[in-house]
């Protein structure tokens, strides 16, 4: 057997392991930034502005008046 056979297959393992750490380390570095940064356009398939209302974020006073709306016969819709 070659030296240099000998030295790549007494030392594999540790480079497989080295390289695996390396690869973990990439992946988990790209979720973190990802995670960092406001989504863009194109990175997920919604729309970038968000349109539609949000009863839940409206303030009271806004309810109040969607509720008078509907009192007085107006069709409500989000």
């Amino acid at each position: 057997m070659r030296m240099l056979d000998a030295y790549r297959l007494a030392h594999y393992g540790d480079a497989m392991r080295q390289t695996a750490r390396t690869v973990e380390q990439g992946v988990v570095e790209r979720i973190r930034q990802r995670g960092a940064r406001p989504a863009e356009n194109g990175t997920h398939p919604g729309s970038a502005a968000v349109t539609g209302a949000d009863v839940n974020r409206m303030t009271r006073s806004q309810r109040e008046a969607l509720e008078r709306q509907a009192l007085h016969g107006a069709k409500i819709s989000f």
